[in-house]
């Protein structure tokens, strides 16, 4: 993970109005961005 942010529907899943099935702990991540530096064989697209 490169960089994340925090948006509106985190505070919401926090405040457990975005589904009722969250368990926690919950890590509130909605959003974020990185790099694949590997893959399992089975992969086939990238």
């Amino acid at each position: 993970m490169r960089a994340t942010s925090l948006n509106y529907r985190n505070l919401v899943v926090v405040q457990g109005g975005y589904g009722s099935q969250q368990k926690f702990p919950l890590i509130p991540l909605s959003d974020g961005t990185g790099e694949v530096a590997a893959v399992g064989a089975g992969v086939t697209r990238g």
